[in-house]
């Protein structure tokens, strides 16, 4: 066994091993206790870094995902907007053909009428000996 202390350099000649072994473990615990802590600290901040990046990284990831639905959602909705809108013109196309249908019947039925009665009107002179007329409709 040495003389003196390696550590303080004090003399140890009446020391025997358990009291050696005693007075280096309440050297030491101060020591181990820092240490402890300042391990415990650095784990600590350690463990907020990985949180922040892993919770950054997880909400770009979400945002990422958030735009790409929403590009889907926006591109879905002008599709079915413009399908709406194309059935709404169709639709519209399909009642003006059928007005003008309508009317050009109207219109024929009414010439037909008139050259009905212009007929009528022509008969009607000539056997009443009048002048015929020579207009047609």
């Amino acid at each position: 066994m040495p003389k003196t202390c390696p550590l303080c350099g004090q003399p140890v000649h009446n020391l025997d091993e358990e009291e050696l072994q005693h007075r280096l473990t309440q050297l030491a615990s101060p020591l181990l206790r820092q240490e402890k802590q300042r391990l415990e600290e650095s784990f600590e901040e350690r463990i907020e870094e990985e949180k922040e990046k892993v919770t950054k990284a997880a909400e770009k990831r979400l945002a990422a995902e958030w735009q790409q639905k929403m590009s889907q959602v926006r591109k879905a909705a002008a599709e079915q907007a413009e399908k709406s809108f194309n059935l709404k013109i169709a639709a519209a196309e399909k009642r003006a053909t059928e007005a003008e249908n309508k009317i050009a019947e109207k219109i024929e039925a009414a010439r037909t009428e008139i050259q009905r009665k212009f007929e009528k009107a022509e008969y009607l002179r000539r056997s009443a000996g009048g002048t015929r007329c020579s207009k047609t409709v």
